[in-house]
């Protein structure tokens, strides 16, 4: 931040001065322009004229649904801008141009040929070696550059339509030559094509001979070495062994749950004999043939009893006879469970056997079963070269097919057609005899007038001295009668937002004049606080009034008693009651004492400036030498100046530059005093 210096001398451009000048001169331009237009027109009157004709093509994808190759029969040819422009390169090749001159026999024109001869400007570039003589180049190259130079291809923006132009000073010429490029374009395309699909016929054909012979051997080896490994098939391309070893294993479960099942019964068996329960409840006891006749019998001899006991005493022997009889029935059905369960107890025991057997075999299974896994591998190897090269060999004989099938029909679609023929032009496009007389003749005008503008602005007729009127002053610049110089004075807004875009500041606000001005360094702080930097005050000035607006009052222990060691650093750091910003008061007995007290100074300062973002040292009424404790070569300076006395502001800033300070702001503070707060201030930890 720096003042601003006005220029000792200030001028401007005369206007009316130019146009004079222009005005004084103007039959001059008008002969030039004259002259220059006559020129053009009795040149473009004696060169011959050309005429310009153009045949379109659209390049677009010409194979249809049915006649597309197999590998193509899923998606159309993309078409890209590259595409077109590699096309545009084909048409302009020395192979369709050459086939055009000689269609048309070209050579034997004038234009192309006997005309072509040196003149005098020639020989001249010639000499300076600006172009290559052309008799030491053949005829042939002679004629294609004459022809290319004539020639023009290009492609239209956002299309695929290729331009051919041709200018000549034959119209019939220039119609012809653009028609035949055309289908000079197509018959090259369709003949690299039919030639592609020859070169692709005759590659295909031994290969395909080798890749049968290869299909042979690949799928004799397949069958061959799954003969040697014994590798049998079941049902679902499953190994043998695989299928015996699930059927096995699926019958061993079987067993197993039958033999747990029956296990289970003749437990249930052996408990009811034990306990003597009654064998009923056990299934295979009460579907036994023998258990149920006796059961029949059983019941029979009851009802005997029954009905002999209502007429014979129940010592009749005929009932003691039946009752024995009733008692033998329970012993032999009892004997028959126990023949049961010796029958399911065999049983368990035949199922065991038969379980120990099928493990013996699952095993066996398991080990033939690994064996056939590991050979699988080897044959599946094979199985995969013979699919592999049976593959290969389909792809190979329907793309041989499709090959041979457009040789022998020779049909090859061009992805091109003609959309636009060439037509016989009527009028010249060149030259534009009057347009561009007119032209240069307006050209000639134009620079006629710059130059005698460049002429006035070069010999400083085209400038004037600024009136006083011009010199006037601005709202925000004050300026000395007697000096050429002048010094900018900013407002206090104006310097806060300059300082609050800054990363880090130390501030030294000081005052001009003789007459005391109000304090500014609180609004300041406030201000900066308010846009959230971190900001602390020192108060060092003599009134304190920064002191008595922010904390209430000004008898408070400050920085002096903190260098007396009186109080910590902390305890002189207080927070302003209406913002977030703190101050430090200058406390009592603050007395330099030498360069030791200046030292001591400087590193409280020092230190307090890496806590916090800016640092402002209210150093009210004190000279450029007085602030030397406390300021560095980078603080900034801001006096605070009425606004009126600019010759005091001039020597103070001469003062402060003269002692290194390069950065020194002009302010005019607002008019406004603080008012006093009685309140008690909030002390905060530094």
């Amino acid at each position: 931040m720096s003042t601003q210096q006005l220029p000792p001398e200030d001028v401007d451009i005369d206007i009316k001065g130019l146009l004079h000048e222009v005005w004084q001169r103007k039959i001059g331009i008008a002969i030039i322009s004259a002259i220059t237009g006559m020129a053009l027109f009795a040149i473009f009157t004696s060169v011959s004229p050309k005429y310009l004709s153009d045949s379109r093509i659209l390049i677009e994808n010409r194979e249809s649904v049915f006649t597309r190759t197999t590998e193509r029969a899923g998606r159309a040819n993309i078409i890209d801008k590259e595409s077109i422009g590699s096309q545009v390169e084909v048409i302009y090749s020395d192979s369709v141009t050459l086939a055009v001159i000689k269609k048309l026999g070209l050579s034997k024109l004038g234009e192309f040929g006997a005309e072509n001869k040196g003149s005098v400007i020639s020989d001249v570039l010639v000499l300076f070696g600006i172009i290559e003589r052309k008799e030491m180049t053949s005829p042939e190259a002679k004629i294609l550059e004459k022809f290319k130079d004539q020639l023009k291809v290009y492609s239209i923006d956002n299309s695929r339509v290729i331009v051919v132009e041709f200018s000549s000073k034959n119209p019939k010429i220039a119609q012809s030559v653009a028609n035949e490029m055309t289908v000079e374009y197509l018959k090259l395309q369709k003949e690299a094509s039919l030639s592609a699909t020859l070169d692709a016929t005759q590659w295909l054909g031994p290969e395909i001979e080798k890749l049968r012979d290869k299909v042979r051997a690949a799928e004799a080896a397949v069958v061959s070495y799954r003969a040697n490994s014994d590798i049998l098939v079941g049902n679902n391309n499953a190994s043998l062994a695989t299928q015996q070893l699930s059927e096995i294993s699926s019958e061993l479960t079987r067993l197993r749950a039958e033999r747990s099942n029956a296990q289970a019964r003749v437990a249930s068996m052996r408990k009811s004999l034990k306990k003597g329960s009654s064998l009923e409840s056990v299934p295979e006891v009460a579907n036994s043939v023998i258990v149920q006749r006796l059961r029949e019998n059983q019941l029979a001899v009851s009802a005997q009893i029954a009905d002999l006991s209502t007429s014979l005493l129940p010592n009749h022997p005929r009932l003691k006879a039946l009752q024995s009889q009733s008692k033998g029935f329970d012993r032999q059905i009892k004997a028959a469970a126990k023949t049961i369960l010796t029958g399911m107890q065999d049983n368990v025991g035949f199922t065991r056997e038969k379980e120990d057997q099928l493990r013996v075999e699952m095993n066996r299974l398991k080990a033939e079963s690994s064996r056939v896994g590991e050979a699988e591998v080897e044959l599946r190897a094979l199985e995969r070269e013979a699919t592999a090269e049976r593959e290969l060999l389909k792809s190979y004989l329907a793309r041989y097919r499709e090959a041979d099938s457009r040789q022998n029909s020779r049909y090859v679609p061009v992805n091109a057609r003609i959309i636009s023929k060439a037509n016989l032009p009527l009028k010249p496009y060149f030259p534009k005899i009057v347009p561009y007389s007119v032209a240069g003749s307006v050209a000639a005008l134009i620079l006629s007038v710059i130059g005698v503008l460049a002429g006035a602005l070069i010999n400083g007729r085209a400038f004037k001295p600024v009136g006083q009127s011009a010199q006037n002053e601005t709202a925000s610049d004050v300026r000395n009668d007697g000096s050429p110089e002048s010094i900018k004075i900013y407002t206090e807004m104006n310097v806060v937002e300059v300082l609050a875009g800054l990363e880090k500041a130390r501030v030294v606000i000081m005052s001009e004049g003789q007459d005391q001005l109000p304090s500014v360094s609180w609004k300041f702080t406030r201000n900066l606080a308010l846009m959230g930097r971190n900001v602390v005050l020192i108060d060092l000035s003599a009134e304190q009034e920064a002191s008595t607006a922010m904390l209430g009052g000004n008898n408070l222990m400050g920085i002096g008693d903190v260098m007396h060691g009186s109080i910590g650093l902390a305890q002189a750091v207080y927070r302003d009651r209406n913002s977030s910003a703190q101050i430090i008061p200058v406390g009592s007995g603050l007395v330099h004492n030498g360069q030791a007290g200046t030292d001591q100074l400087s590193q409280l300062i020092d230190g307090l400036s890496q806590n916090f973002d800016f640092l402002i040292l209210d150093c009210s009424g004190s000279s450029a030498d007085g602030i030397y404790p406390v300021a560095r070569e980078d603080t900034i300076i801001v006096v605070n100046t009425g606004g009126d006395d600019i010759e005091n502001c001039q020597i103070l800033d001469e003062s402060l530059s003269q002692r290194g300070y390069l950065d020194v702001v002009m302010m005019k503070a607002d008019a406004q005093t603080p008012t006093p707060v009685n309140q008690a201030p909030i002390p905060q930890a530094a």
